[in-house]
């Protein structure tokens, strides 16, 4: 580059003295005064001055072309020069190959050189200057993966506006940054996005070496449809496996059979687990479930967080969908997981399943599924689950039933605002209710509510269904859908016979009180009224006959059977 100070900075050489006596004859002049040859050396000097400047400024002109376009012009048309006569490619041909290449050999190394140096110092990779088109038409699976597998910890893999088509799992391996501003449309039947690390350690995250990087996926996907994709049980949209301290943004998850599922299972030396995880959900619907959280062998999966979003199903003949699935199929634990603000929608048939699953909680979450059967399931060994706050229960549960086996003592707590009843707790088959007034009657209590407790500020009492009806002048008509204790005490010493009626619909004890205010009451015997098939007496007075003196009796129903059993007669 030229230098404006080039002039400046160049210095002239010494100017020799001539030996000669007179080397400026005028100068020398002996009609001169002394001051007009001072004034002749002096112009002499000024005119070698001005020839001595004129030749600088030449020379600068010169540096000044060479420093610029001088030597590219130069140089680039001694290239064109190689170029068109063969020499360049003479050069890497012989010199470099030591044959003769044509040009696929050279096509080859400039794209080789080309990917080099896309790869130079990077961190974020847009799926697009790869080589992914997102016109929902090209296959992607190839590009996608061949990126993904040259991904390090901590780099982000960008996917601009577009459907981005593949035929084949997209499988991240390590613990990026997943930002999607487009689609994945997954065009086959098996996983859309596995993100699964099958290293050595066997896990993203899990030890204090790999946990400065976590897993942070933004994820669109959406599955081709008109193929019947979503009716295969390998058709899940996104599988994440043993998981730490990670963060997901499920933004659209749609299409499959199965949305989302979380395992944890042993694969290598590092910790089998999904744990610590934060999700937010935007829409997820699949066909037979949204969430599924699952423990294998040694594998726990505990303290991962849902939030907000809307989960919702297909209407598939012959499919009866649920929304959230915890299942423990190995040796540990699935507890502590906890969902909030999600709205559970659409025609799924249960809510919430659990099999072996402890301690996992549900708050404030919205239900309404007009197909619903069962709020939740939480059989198989699940302990102290909780419903806490639920929106749209009571409009869900005046349709079916709330749990699917009664036999089972799950532990679980139910909390949920019923606009007809009141605030409604519900725990191990009873349900409590606080009353938005103090007329409630059982016309408001939905009839598969078998067990009911009012809660008043001055008083709990049992309710006991429909208030017993006098029938036949000695005949005691009781209802035994509501209620777990029956109080006859009233009437105990008109009747002579009790007829029961109206069964619940699952199996159930019942407490008789005949006597219970001591009162001396009749001897009475239990008919089988409306709904109920059989009395069977197992006490060693089998007669079916409450005899004076006998206070309480403990019955036991059936529900297959339609069966009602005797099972105690408790004196005074």
């Amino acid at each position: 580059m030229y230098d404006k100070n080039i002039v400046r900075s160049m210095q002239l050489p010494p100017i020799k003295l001539q030996k000669y006596d007179r080397y400026l004859p005028t100068a020398f002049d002996e009609s001169l005064s002394l001051l007009e040859k001072i004034n002749k050396v002096i112009l002499y000097l000024q005119d070698y001055g001005n020839v001595t400047e004129e030749m600088l400024e030449k020379w600068n002109e010169v540096y000044r072309w060479v420093r610029n376009e001088g030597v590219n012009e130069a140089a680039l048309s001694i290239i064109r020069e190689l170029i068109t006569d063969g020499t360049i490619a003479d050069i890497i041909n012989i010199e470099l190959f030591n044959k003769k290449a044509d040009q696929s050999d050279l096509d080859i190394v400039t794209a080789q050189v080309a990917n080099t140096d896309k790869w130079k110092k990077r961190s974020h990779y847009d799926v697009v200057e790869f080589g992914a088109i997102g016109d929902n038409m090209t296959d992607n699976s190839s590009v996608l993966q061949e990126l993904s597998d040259q991904l390090e910890d901590g780099d982000t893999l960008f996917f601009p506006k577009g459907d981005f088509l593949t035929t084949e799992p997209v499988h991240i391996k390590r613990a990026i940054k997943l930002v999607m501003n487009g689609f994945i449309i997954a065009d086959h039947g098996g996983v859309g996005v596995l993100v699964k690390n099958t290293e050595i350690y066997g896990n993203f995250s899990g030890d204090e070496i790999r946990r400065k990087n976590k897993l942070d996926l933004d994820i669109n996907i959406d599955r081709v449809t008109g193929k019947g994709y979503e009716l295969l049980q390998t058709c899940t949209g996104v599988e994440v496996w043993n998981a730490f301290f990670s963060q997901f943004n499920f933004k659209v998850v749609r299409g499959n059979y199965e949305g989302v599922k979380y395992i944890a299972s042993k694969i290598g030396t590092g910790y089998a687990a999904t744990s610590y995880c934060n999700a937010t959900i935007g829409l997820i619907r699949s066909v037979n479930k949204n969430i599924i959280l699952e423990a294998r062998d040694t594998g726990w999966v505990s303290q991962n967080q849902f939030y907000s979003g809307s989960m919702t199903t297909y209407n598939i003949a012959g499919v009866e969908p649920s929304h959230i699935n915890l299942v423990n199929t190995g040796t540990s634990i699935i507890n502590e997981n906890t969902f909030y603000s999600v709205s559970l929608e659409g025609l799924a048939t249960t809510a919430i399943r659990c099999v072996r699953a402890s301690n996992n909680k549900f708050t404030s979450c919205r239900y309404e599924m007009p197909k619903l059967k069962f709020l939740f399931d939480f059989s198989n060994s699940s302990r102290f689950n909780k419903i806490i706050d639920g929106h749209g229960v009571a409009n869900s549960m005046r349709q079916g039933l709330y749990m699917d086996n009664a036999e089972v003592t799950s532990n679980t707590l139910v909390t949920f605002i019923d606009y007809l009843s009141g605030y409604v707790t519900y725990y191990d088959r009873m349900f409590y209710i606080k009353p938005n007034n103090f007329r409630i009657t059982d016309t408001l209590i939905p009839e598969m509510w078998d067990n009911v407790v009012f809660e008043n500020p001055n008083l709990e009492m049992a309710f006991s269904g429909s208030n017993p009806k006098l029938i036949s002048g000695e005949t005691l008509l009781v209802d035994l859908t509501y209620g777990s204790i029956l109080d006859i005490s009233n009437y105990s010493k008109e009747i002579t016979s009790v007829q029961l009626n109206a069964p619940p619909r699952v199996n159930k004890e019942i407490y008789l009180f005949s006597d219970f205010f001591g009162i001396s009451s009749n001897s009475f015997v239990l008919l089988a009224g409306n709904g109920i098939d059989n009395i069977i007496d197992k006490t060693d007075l089998p007669d079916k006959t409450i005899k004076n003196g006998y206070s309480i009796t403990r019955l036991l129903y059936k529900a297959d059977t339609k069966t009602i059993y005797i099972m105690e007669k408790v004196k005074g």
